[in-house]
């Protein structure tokens, strides 16, 4: 898997000359519908396809709480299926990392307020500024390299011409 940093939300269309049902089967045959407890049997992710619609996340042996949510529309074209793609970050991995930072923050805050006995100056607040980018930096390539796998593998899928 290559290393990428991306902001934790993408959206992306991609072509593929496949007719909407031919997508539809190509895709269903990449998503098991089964619970993540569950063996996926060697498929690439876990989800559904219902209707025009389809939902998934990339089946990984490793622990990922910023892994991708696929979610995709097939639109029909004259030349074959436009696939719209919104990928976001599960919500605990997003709440997880917001509540993560804050506290942090929040105990640098409160330290700097005991010791001092007043609200801290802007050098402080400037201490703070690696934290947030540390932040940022965690989500950004644990979403990015997992998003740029989940769309290498739905190109693979549907069969998306390079360029």
């Amino acid at each position: 898997m290559q290393l990428a940093f991306r902001l934790p939300y993408l959206r992306l269309s991609l072509q593929t000359s496949l007719a909407p049902d031919e997508a539809r089967r190509a895709l269903g045959a990449q998503l098991s519908d089964v619970p993540f407890y569950k063996s996926a049997g060697g498929k690439d992710f876990r989800g559904r396809v219902e209707g025009d619609r389809f939902s998934c996340a990339r089946v990984i042996p490793y622990r990922n709480v910023f892994r991708p949510v696929v979610r995709g529309r097939l639109v029909p074209e004259a030349a074959g299926t436009r696939v719209d793609l919104l990928m976001l970050p599960p919500v605990f991995g997003a709440v997880f990392l917001s509540l993560w930072t804050l506290g942090v923050l929040a105990v640098l805050v409160g330290g700097a307020v005991a010791g001092r006995g007043h609200a801290p100056g802007a050098s402080f607040w400037l201490l703070t500024l690696p934290i947030s980018v540390l932040g940022i930096a965690i989500a950004g390539f644990a979403f990015g390299s997992e998003a740029l796998e989940a769309e290498r593998l739905l190109k693979r899928c549907l069969r998306v011409s390079p360029g």
